[in-house]
């Protein structure tokens, strides 16, 4: 049996890589492989991501020296890594890729991200070659859609990149096809960090706007609230013209509005997990997911098994997963106004809510489960440790 060493977060923080790790861990993998898992976390929450300082060093020096440790005395195979898009954490994954290397084993790094390129494109010359020497060491990357391969185009061999879509646990219990129960408020919602990035402010002035047709409505939004100030290094750099100018106008309303929910008809729910997020799924009538930038939405892929319609922007791989019309409402990032139209057209038409709840079940039992993801992984692995695979390095 090969031994893998699997290098990647779980919980806590709940979100998309560290719940799919999680349910991994938990799959058919473990049978057809030794993993041994060291957990990757330096961070406990997303906005002191990508962030440089003495207590993140310390932590990854206990970590590296668990890595250090395992791969010498245990000797696995093949190395499996989570890589990330932001300065401190790709230096900490070179370093663990480079080791692997020395150490004579396979590497397969999985990007779990949907903007790669704007980081390379963003960063310094010295970085840059930095990020060049760690991507050629690697034998194969997997991204999480066709669309996101282009975001190491130029970086990394294109047939050496693999996909590989999120899964998720079939729901077991009997689920109703999101219809909207007479005499209950209309609950629209939102699951993601709390911040201008995963289009919240859109959201709130759609929102406003829907309110406007239908009072009664009401919307649930729940993760971590990202302050501004955090964001304020992030957006400004990457994003430019209208979006970076509704950013800086942005400033305090998100703020605002978490502080002021009640008076919208709307709830902060925290950051949820376990019981309390299947209640909020049960509970509600369909997903908004307005983001602009994604790789590919874990709280999406909940929605769909959820029997939920879906409103989305068209970036990452999220056009994968919904199809406009289909299964839900495909948009582009920023346009609030379309935005309050789909929720409209979805609160208006029962029948589409229906249809879009029957295919999204469908779908998330077809194509999304833990077992067809934890089966494909095991393939590329197998792959990459088999004799007739080798790396093409630029």
């Amino acid at each position: 049996m090969y031994k893998v060493l699997f290098i990647a977060p779980t919980p806590p923080r709940y979100t998309g890589p560290e719940i799919a790790t999680e349910q991994l861990l938990d799959s058919s993998l473990i049978e057809r492989f030794k993993i041994i898992h060291v957990r990757s976390n330096v961070r406990t929450n997303s906005k002191d991501g990508g962030k440089i300082d003495l207590a993140g060093a310390l932590r990854f020096l206990g970590i590296f020296w668990q890595i250090l440790w395992k791969t010498v005395t245990l000797r696995p195979h093949l190395v499996y890594c989570v890589i990330g898009s932001n300065k401190s954490g790709f230096l900490r994954d070179v370093s663990v890729i480079s080791l692997a290397k020395l150490a004579g084993r396979k590497v397969v790094a999985h990007y779990r991200g949907g903007n790669f390129n704007t980081f390379y494109n963003f960063s310094s010359a010295r970085l840059k070659r930095v990020i060049r020497f760690g991507l050629r060491r690697v034998d194969i990357i997997i991204v999480q859609g066709h669309r996101l391969k282009s975001t190491l185009d130029g970086l990394y061999p294109m047939d050496q990149m693999r996909v590989l879509y999120n899964g998720i646990n079939p729901i077991t219990e009997e689920k109703g096809l999101s219809l909207h129960r007479d005499g209950k408020p209309f609950n629209i919602l939102f699951m993601g960090n709390v911040s201008f990035a995963k289009g919240f402010y859109d959201l709130i002035l759609a929102y406003k706007k829907v309110l406007k047709m239908h009072p009664g409505t009401q919307l649930y939004f729940a993760g971590e609230i990202i302050r501004l100030k955090d964001e304020r290094n992030i957006i400004p750099t990457y994003f430019s013209g209208e979006i970076k100018e509704r950013f800086l106008k942005s400033t305090d309303a998100i703020i605002n509005f978490v502080q002021n929910a009640h008076s919208y008809n709307a709830k902060y729910l925290g950051i949820i997990s376990g019981e309390s997020k299947k209640q909020v799924l049960q509970d509600a009538d369909i997903f908004v997911l307005p983001s602009y930038s994604e790789g590919f939405s874990f709280a999406i892929l909940e929605a769909l098994a959820y029997g939920l319609p879906v409103v989305t922007t068209n970036v990452g791989a999220l056009p994968e997963i919904i199809t406009d019309g289909k299964n839900g409402f495909v948009i582009e990032p920023g346009d609030y106004e379309a935005l309050s139209e789909k929720i409209v057209q979805l609160i208006d038409d029962e029948n589409l809510r229906k249809e879009m709840a029957q295919r999204n079940l469908e779908k998330a039992a077809r194509e999304f489960t833990v077992e067809r993801v934890a089966k494909d992984l095991g393939d590329i692995f197998v792959e990459v440790l088999s004799d007739g695979h080798r790396h093409q390095r630029q």
